[in-house]
């Protein structure tokens, strides 16, 4: 299994696997930010495409403490890239 992030900015997304209940494993994304704006996550599962084309998870926004959380609602996936767009 191969995961990849691709961030917009320098900053540093953390990924892990998470179990979630009744329905496997996903991916769930952490990302630091600033308090109360909102990022649009989108993935691809190939970077080698030109352009590349990405699908929209969903959207998440920065808690108090500086940092999104977002589990990607889909089965865990044997490769997946995420990336992470302020909107």
């Amino acid at each position: 299994m191969a995961l990849g992030c691709l961030p917009v900015s320098a900053r540093t997304i953390g990924m892990q696997r998470a179990p979630a209940p009744s329905v496997g494993m996903r991916s769930r994304l952490a990302l630091p930010g600033v308090a109360g704006r909102t990022h649009r996550v989108e993935c691809t599962g190939d970077l080698t495409v030109n352009p590349i084309q990405r699908q929209t998870l969903g959207t998440a926004t920065v808690d108090g403490a500086g940092e999104v959380q977002f589990v990607d609602p889909a089965p865990l996936p044997l490769r997946r890239f995420y990336r992470a767009v302020e909107q």
